[in-house]
C-alpha cells in the first residue's frame, strides 16, 4: 500500500511539473519580440516607418535660396571680394567635367554641389593661405530680383551679391512721396511673404531682410499723404 500510495503521489507532482514548464514554455513564446526581415513577417514599428526619409521633390520645394544644385553647362558669376585688392568677377561656365577654374589655376568642383557649398570651398582654399579676409559670392548668369510700386524706377534689376530691401529700394531710385514705407512687402521666389517696416529698418539694420535671386519687393501706396 505504502508503494502504491508513493507511486500515485509521485505521478502527480509529475504531471503538476509538466503542466508548469508548458505554462511557462508558453509564456516565454508571447512576451519575446518580433523578427524583423526583408522576407516579411511582423510589420516595423511606427517610429521605425517614420524614420524614413522625406520626398526628395518635396524638400526641393521648401529649399532655401542658395541651396539649389548647380549644373554643367549654367554660367556662374563669381565676385571675390574684401581681399584688400580688387580682382574682377569670373564669368563661366561650369565645363562637363562639372568644374570652374579661378585664381593661380584653382579648380573647383561646382556641379552637384549648391552655391553655398562652392562658396565655401572656394573661400577655405584661399583664406588664410593667399588672403587674410575675403567674401565670396556666387551667383548664376541673368538672375535677377524686382522691386515695383511706390519706388521711382520699378523695375527687375540683376542680382549680382547679397542686397538687402533697403538697397534694393535704393537701386531702384528710392521711395516715392507717396510710399507706405511701413508695410513694404518681400515676396520670396518660393512663395512666401514678409512685411518689412522700412523705417525702423533704417534704425534697425536686423531688420532689413536679404534679398534673394527670383524675390520681388513691392512698396504699397500710402491711403493718406501724412
Amino acid at each position: 500500500m505504502i508503494k502504491i500510495s508513493a507511486i500515485k503521489t509521485a505521478g502527480r507532482w509529475g504531471a503538476m511539473g509538466g503542466l508548469l514548464l508548458m505554462g511557462m514554455f508558453l509564456g516565454g513564446c508571447s512576451s519575446g519580440s518580433p523578427r524583423y526581415s526583408d522576407s516579411g513577417g511582423a510589420s516595423p514599428p511606427p517610429s521605425t516607418a517614420a524614420s524614413q526619409p522625406d520626398n526628395p521633390a518635396a524638400e526641393g520645394a521648401n529649399a532655401k535660396p542658395g541651396s539649389e544644385i548647380l549644373q554643367v553647362g549654367q554660367t556662374l558669376i563669381i565676385s571675390l571680394t574684401d581681399t584688400g585688392v580688387k580682382i574682377e568677377p569670373f564669368v563661366q561656365k561650369i565645363r562637363p567635367d562639372g568644374t570652374v577654374t579661378l585664381l593661380q589655376e584653382k579648380t573647383f568642383e561646382a556641379a552637384g554641389q549648391t552655391r553655398s557649398q562652392l562658396e565655401t570651398n572656394i573661400f577655405h582654399t584661399y583664406v588664410p593661405d593667399y588672403y587674410k579676409h575675403m567674401t565670396v559670392t556666387v551667383t548664376l548668369e541673368g538672375q535677377s530680383f524686382w522691386v515695383d510700386g511706390e519706388v521711382k524706377t520699378p523695375n527687375g534689376y540683376n542680382y549680382t551679391g547679397p542686397i538687402t530691401v533697403l538697397k534694393a529700394i535704393a537701386t531702384a531710385g528710392y521711395f516715392t512721396e507717396f510710399a507706405n514705407k511701413r508695410k513694404v512687402q518681400l515676396t520670396h521666389a518660393n512663395g512666401r511673404i514678409e512685411i518689412i517696416n522700412c523705417l525702423k529698418a533704417q534704425k534697425n539694420p536686423k531688420l532689413d531682410l536679404e534679398v534673394f535671386p527670383g524675390d520681388k519687393i513691392r512698396v504699397p501706396r500710402r491711403v493718406s499723404p501724412f
